[in-house]
C-alpha cells in the first residue's frame, strides 16, 4: 500500500510539474489525451514517449509509442502505433496503419497508407505509398506515387514517377522520363533511355517507334 501511495504521489508531482513546464527536453512522456500528459505538448522529448490514446509533442528523439502519435516538429525516432504523424522531418522508422510526414523522410515507413510530403530517402511499404518530392530508395505496395524524381525502384500494381533513374515493376508503369527499366503490362514514358518490356510500351518522345508491343528500347 505504501509503495502504491508513493507511486501515485510521484506521478501526481510529475503531472503538476509537467503541466506548467515548457521548453526543456524530457527523457519520458506519458500521455492520455493531449493536454492530459506529463510534459506539455510544446516541449521536446529525448527518450521515450508513450501515448495511451493520443499524445502530441513538439519534437521526439528516441521512441514514440501509442495509439495516435503526433509530433508537431521533427522526429528522430522509432514510431509504433495506429497513426503516426510528424509535421516536420522524420529520421527513423514508422510502423502503423497510417504514416504521415509533412517534410522529408530519411528512413522507413510501413503501413497501409504512407505519405512523405518532401523527399524520401529510404523506403515505403504499404498499400498506398505517396511521396511529394523526390525518392531515393524503394517503394513497394499496390499504388506508388512520387511527384518528383525516383532514383531506385518502384514495385506495385501502379507506379507513377517524374524522372525515373532505376526500375519500375508493375501492371501499369508511368514516368515522365525513364533511364533504366520498366517491366509491366503497360509501360509509358516520354523520353526513354533504357528498356521497356510489356504488352504495350510507349515512349512518346522517340523519333521512331513511339509504340511497340513486347519490347521497346531507346538510347
Amino acid at each position: 500500500m505504501k509503495k502504491r501511495n508513493r507511486f501515485v504521489t510521484v506521478l501526481a508531482v510529475l503531472l503538476a510539474v509537467g503541466m506548467v513546464s515548457t521548453g526543456f527536453a524530457a527523457p519520458f512522456q506519458l500521455s492520455l489525451v493531449t493536454p492530459v500528459q506529463i510534459i506539455n505538448s510544446d516541449a521536446p522529448v529525448h527518450g521515450l514517449a508513450i501515448n495511451l490514446i493520443y499524445g502530441l509533442n513538439s519534437e521526439v528523439t528516441g521512441a514514440d509509442i501509442g495509439v495516435i502519435n503526433a509530433v508537431s516538429g521533427n522526429a528522430s525516432a522509432l514510431m509504433l502505433g495506429g497513426i503516426n504523424y510528424v509535421g516536420g522531418d522524420l529520421t527513423g522508422m514508422q510502423y502503423s496503419l497510417i504514416n504521415w510526414v509533412g517534410g522529408n523522410v530519411a528512413g522507413v515507413q510501413e503501413s497501409l497508407i504512407n505519405w512523405a510530403g518532401g523527399d524520401l530517402t529510404g523506403g515505403q511499404c504499404g498499400a498506398i505509398n505517396l511521396t511529394g518530392g523526390n525518392a531515393k530508395g524503394i517503394q513497394g505496395g499496390l499504388i506508388n506515387y512520387t511527384g518528383g524524381d525516383v532514383g531506385g525502384c518502384q514495385i506495385s500494381f501502379i507506379n507513377v514517377a517524374g524522372a525515373l533513374a532505376g526500375m519500375q515493376f508493375g501492371a501499369i508503369n508511368y514516368a515522365i522520363s525513364a533511364t533504366g527499366f520498366q517491366l509491366g503490362a503497360i509501360n509509358w514514358t516520354g523520353k526513354l533511355d533504357g528498356l521497356q518490356i510489356g504488352v504495350l510500351n510507349f515512349a512518346t518522345e522517340k523519333e521512331f517507334w513511339k509504340f511497340l508491343p513486347i519490347v521497346n528500347a531507346g538510347w
